[in-house]
């Protein structure tokens, strides 16, 4: 009896080392290839590494467990006893059927990491590298970076991979992004100090930049138009704090997509791990020596069953792949607008539904195949905004109107648009602002501060809105124009 126990103990005391030591050599192995050379194609492989060690593992597990009672502890024709046999015939086909248990799934992985790559590319991958250029002025703010160039960049901001990159700006506490926030503010208040050409002065002016540009004076004007965000040509420290504030947000907003999109993935990969498993049990069915044939009946109708139950549901779960893969409307962070003209950020996104959060702080949770039927504007990504105001004012304003207050910065369009009851004509003023107005705060503020350059330009001009006579015979009202 002690004889017989002996195998099995070397067998079960090499389980645990193998395990460890095979997940520590594929960590090792993912993560000397990610700092080196292939940084963007590794990190959504990640989960990749899991299922690799488990391959591994079961494989050598295979391989030891013939060492342990095939090769070398088989003396004195223990190995021939018919019970020994059928015991090492059972443990044998186990330990198969958890390697075909392993191996299915990493090929479900494998396949939905095969089906996302080109979408994790071109939706985060070149935004997690424009947001990290934009940190030293490459692209965004001129021409892009080399890659010697970006890797010396990431060594010097700690963030040698896009792996790093996520779980440095992921799931920050609020009280870890206002440390982060107070940090990006102070540093971009000594850049300020350190480009300001003459100290007597309060903001920043093109020439400050063209000595870190090395004379290239078109890359400095972009860099300097990146910051002046009111576009008036200089850039005060304020500026130049909300930018950098912008970028922590940039960041944050990509990682939290990315993270998203990985939960979105991992979603799928449970759906095509039912299938891939379905596959698989044939082969399990086949190793236990289980006719497949007779059971055919019976197995093709459950799935069919099962097609009747879950039929709906996996109908859902293929449109909402498709939608958010394939048509991939907006990310974490983007503004939308609604149908019904009102504003909604993107929080979190799943695969079967999408978190909003409203202007007025609500969360809603719209199912994704019903924002694939509905009109969405994708304000984040949109171009510089446009917006027309209308002012009515008295029928007999002059013509001239239109040409003075066209002089307004930012050269408005400003022309007549139609006539109103009683005896009035609408002016509208157009105006494009020189970004998409997803910062609303900035829109509010700069809207806020053009309406009353027009009003002080309509009061200037003598434009006046005059109600008419009432029936009592009194005389009419004057008002300045309406708004």
């Amino acid at each position: 009896m002690k004889l017989q126990a002996y195998p099995w103990l070397y067998f079960l005391s090499a389980i645990a080392p193998l395990a460890l030591a095979l997940r520590w050599l594929c960590w090792r192995l993912y993560k000397a290839a990610e700092y080196t050379a292939i940084r963007e194609e590794l990190y959504f492989l990640r989960p990749l590494k899991a299922k690799v060690a488990g391959v591994l593992f079961w494989l050598a597990i295979l391989l030891w467990f013939q060492v342990c009672f095939t090769w070398v502890w088989c003396d004195a024709g223990r190995c021939d006893q018919p019970a020994y046999q059928e015991a090492m015939n059972v443990v044998w086909k186990l330990i198969i059927c958890l390697t075909l248990f392993s191996v299915a799934g990493f090929i479900k992985c494998s396949l939905a990491r095969l089906l996302s790559y080109q979408f994790y590319r071109t939706a985060h991958f070149q935004k997690v590298k424009q947001a990290i250029e934009r940190s030293d002025g490459g692209d965004g703010l001129g021409k892009p970076m080399t890659e010697q160039e970006l890797a010396v960049l990431r060594k010097a901001m700690g963030v040698n991979s896009y792996g790093t990159f996520v779980d440095r700006y992921y799931g920050l506490s609020p009280k870890e992004e206002a440390a982060h926030l107070r940090h990006v503010k102070r540093y971009a208040k000594g850049l300020f100090h350190n480009i300001r050409g003459d100290a007597d002065r309060d903001y920043l002016l093109p020439s400050d930049f063209w000595l870190f540009f090395d004379g290239d004076i078109d890359t400095a004007t972009e860099a300097f138009a990146y910051f002046d965000r009111n576009g008036d040509g200089s850039i005060s420290c304020s500026e130049l704090q909300e930018s950098a504030a912008e970028m922590l947000c940039e960041r944050k907003n990509i990682a939290a997509s990315i993270k998203d999109t990985d939960s979105v993935v991992d979603s799928l990969e449970t759906g095509m791990g039912l299938l891939v498993h379905l596959i698989f049990f044939c082969f399990y069915l086949l190793v236990w020596g289980i006719n497949i044939v007779k059971g055919f009946t019976t197995f093709s109708a459950t799935v069919l069953a099962l097609t009747f139950v879950f039929g709906n549901s996996a109908r859902s779960v293929f449109e909402s792949a498709i939608f958010l893969f394939v048509e991939h409307p907006y990310d974490v962070g983007d503004l939308l607008g609604m149908p019904d003209s009102s504003m909604a950020r993107v929080k979190k996104i799943n695969l079967l539904y999408t978190q909003l959060t409203k202007g007025s702080g609500e969360l809603v949770w719209y199912p994704n195949t019903q924002l694939q039927q509905m009109a969405l504007i994708n304000i984040s990504r949109s171009g510089p905004r446009w917006e027309g105001h209308t002012w009515l004012v008295d029928i007999d304003t002059p013509d001239e109107v239109c040409e003075q207050t066209a002089h307004f910065n930012g050269r408005p369009l400003v022309t007549w648009r139609g006539l109103e009851e009683p005896l009035k004509i609408r002016l509208q003023i157009g105006v494009t602002y020189s970004f998409s107005g997803e910062d609303l705060r900035r829109l509010g503020t700069t809207r806020s501060a053009l309406l009353g350059v027009v009003r002080k330009e309509l009061h200037r001009l003598g434009v006046h809105y005059t109600l008419p006579a009432t029936g009592s015979g009194q005389p009419a009202v004057v008002y300045p124009a309406k708004f």
